[in-house]
């Protein structure tokens, strides 16, 4: 083996086992944030539900209070 090959495959090797825990690192890291993404997109939906609903319950409520109005008007 030519003089000085041995350290540069001593430091190709370093790099790339820290190249590959960075890239394990950043697999975690996007493991993680996958995760989290899915649980607000849940949440999300969640709250979407509850808003529907309550839209649907303002909607019936408001319309039975216009057609009580109409139907015994209040005099005056």
């Amino acid at each position: 083996m030519p003089l000085g090959w041995e350290l540069r495959v001593r430091e190709s090797q370093r790099r790339y086992e820290q190249a590959a825990a960075e890239a394990e690192r950043a697999e975690d890291e996007a493991r993680r944030t996958a995760a989290s993404a899915a649980a607000l997109a849940a949440e999300a939906r969640g709250a979407e539900s509850l808003l529907s609903a309550a839209r649907r319950s303002a909607n019936v409520g408001l319309v039975g209070l216009l057609r009580a109005a109409w139907a015994d008007p209040v005099p005056r």
